[in-house]
């Protein structure tokens, strides 16, 4: 609670004399709020005592001015705190993408989707209550809660100390019950966060969902984690029941302790009547500050439970895009003994070793889960080895600059998402700053420009959530006009021509020759031809590199190179393979 407390006071400290100005409106207020019902008693004695008519009219407006005017005030505090609290909320939250953007694969891949931005989402709309209402609306209650006992108990100590035993007894049983607020409070909102999670996952992968027949299932699967979250909302609702019995009996017999206590004073001529109707309202209007403040520390405390959340999120590191230098990269890699794990007891690369010269063209060939796709997300610095070091021309990638890195090397995966934007953006995604005509030629190279130019809005036609509403080969070819787009020095294809029919597939290729052309290129591959043409293979089995040479050497050798070939579908032919033997 104290560190969300401060992380308020952190957002607020832009606004502060914003804030100072809107304490003394509250001031104010609390000041009216007081007046109000002592200006009411006074003319009730006025008209008791058989005063004038305008005595006992103008008690009755100034009564209702009082009153009305503190309404506004507290609407004007309301309004006014609820801009800023809209304003530095956004801020945060622009803040907190930002900085999750800059999070490690690693981190996101061990997130559900949906979950990062239901976590945002209920943060964003509970911080803006606590700093509208504890903010804005919790400073005017207590000072018209102290004003008020501070009056009472001039008018009498022993009804002032009564109110004041029965408001620190509200307060004391809801700070005592705090923790187990918080932690009912967590609950119920991971299990709503479970179904809301589950729930969008299934609708952004519906594809899934559909081709299984898994509708009923994924329903069935819904209502028991509602049912679960029902189980938690009825735990959390009546533990609130129960504070509020407590709250409600403590604040009940003060009250009634009060009135008795003032009866009695009117009764012995101690107080007038319009006193007893001053003392009346003032109290009852106090414990509804009381109940006010408490349902304000509800929203105080379940935004401190999503706070926790977020905060856990945000404190996870990031990748380091600051330290090291630029460099101009050429091209040349090397991999010198390079261990990566994803868990201990799983090793995925271990001892890899190799090097590529500036515009080689090389292959990486081996059977799924070998370690083909951690090895190219080496090079990207998506992960970093665990042991060994990898050089980029020479320097340790220790002391190269991420953004630099990444800002020369273009990667088009086999199976890319679009962002659901329009097609020009998704290319231009790969160099923001690129012309409308270089966007055009990227899209021509990448032999989308003749299916751009059928559709009605063109380059301005929105994909569809992760682009589903073009077909695989489409969304191959927009991602690798975007590589064309970022003209990069090191370039990475992970069988960027696996989703295209022949006709396309040899199109493509001639473009990609130009492409791959004085480039560093890696190309993950099962295509003979892909193989045959490059420089260099590098058979991964095991997560090392068993084989690496050209397609002929190493079939001659009739290893682990020819025996993928053959296990692939006898991609090496008979004849060659006794050529081969026989030399």
């Amino acid at each position: 609670m104290k560190t969300f407390a401060r992380f308020i006071m952190t957002l607020l400290a832009p606004y502060r004399v914003t804030i100072i100005w809107c304490s003394l409106l509250a001031v104010a207020a609390a000041g009216m709020g007081l007046l109000s019902p002592i200006v009411l008693g006074r003319a009730i004695d006025a008209a008791g005592k058989g005063g004038s008519v305008w005595a006992v009219v103008g008690g009755i407006a100034a009564w209702f001015a009082l009153g009305h005017g503190t309404e506004r005030l507290h609407w004007f505090l309301y309004h006014y705190g609820n801009n800023i609290s809209y304003a530095v909320v956004t801020r945060f939250k622009l803040e907190a993408v930002a900085q999750l953007v800059r999070k490690p694969l690693s981190f996101h891949y061990g997130q559900r989707g949906g979950d990062i931005t239901e976590k945002l989402t209920e943060f964003e709309g509970e911080t803006r209550d606590v700093i509208t209402g504890v903010v804005f609306d919790l400073f005017p209650a207590f000072l018209a809660v102290l004003a008020t006992l501070s009056y009472l108990a001039w008018l009498d100590w022993r009804i002032g100390l009564m109110l004041t035993i029965t408001v620190a007894g509200v307060i004391a049983d809801k700070i005592l019950t705090l923790p187990a607020a918080l932690k009912s409070q967590m609950t119920w909102r991971a299990s709503a966060r479970e179904v809301s999670s589950i729930a969008w996952d299934a609708i952004k992968n519906i594809l899934v969902v559909k081709s299984t027949s898994g509708e009923q299932r994924l329903s069935e699967r819904l209502n028991d984690l509602k049912a679960i979250m029902l189980k938690d909302v009825a735990a959390d609702n009546r533990f609130d029941q129960r504070q509020f019995n407590r709250q409600h009996l403590i604040i009940q017999g003060g009250s009634a302790l009060v009135f008795v206590t003032a009866l009695l004073h009117v009764r012995s001529g101690a107080f007038t009547f319009g006193q007893f109707v001053t003392i009346s309202a003032l109290t009852m209007g106090i414990f509804n500050y009381v109940r006010w403040v408490q349902w304000q520390m509800r929203s105080l405390t379940r935004a401190t439970s999503t706070y926790k959340n977020v905060r856990n999120l945000l404190d996870q590191p990031e990748e380091d895009y600051d330290s090291g230098r630029a460099i101009d990269l050429r091209g040349g890699i090397e991999f010198q003994g390079v261990r990566y794990r994803y868990r201990q007891d799983v090793p995925v690369l271990e001892d890899v070793t190799f090097a590529v010269k500036q515009g080689e063209r090389v292959a990486l060939v081996g059977e799924s889960g070998e370690g083909k796709t951690t090895l190219i997300d080496l090079i990207g610095r998506y992960h970093l080895p665990q042991g060994g070091t990898i050089l980029y021309d020479g320097i340790d990638a220790k002391d190269v600059n991420l953004t630099s890195l990444r800002a020369q090397i273009g990667l088009v995966p086999q199976d890319l998402p679009l962002l659901h934007e329009s097609l020009g953006e998704n290319i231009r995604y790969g160099r923001p700053n690129a012309t409308d005509e270089e966007v055009r030629e990227a899209a021509r190279l990448a032999s989308l420009d003749t299916f751009i130019s059928q559709l009605p809005d063109g380059y301005d036609t929105l994909v569809g959530e992760r682009g589903l509403k073009l077909s695989g080969g489409q969304r191959q070819r927009v991602a690798l006009a975007r590589a064309f787009l970022r003209n990069p020095k090191i370039l990475i294809l992970d069988e960027p021509t696996s989703n295209l029919d022949s006709k396309t597939e040899e199109e493509i290729q001639r473009s990609l020759e130009t492409l791959m052309k004085g480039r560093t290129t890696f190309i993950i591959a099962h295509r003979l031809r892909t193989v045959r043409d490059a420089d260099r293979i590098l058979v991964i089995k095991g997560g090392r590199v068993v084989e690496q040479g050209r397609h002929d050497e190493l079939v001659a050798k009739n290893g682990a190179y020819a025996a993928l070939l053959r296990s692939q579908g006898g991609l090496v032919a008979p004849d060659e393979m006794k050529e081969k033997t026989a030399e």
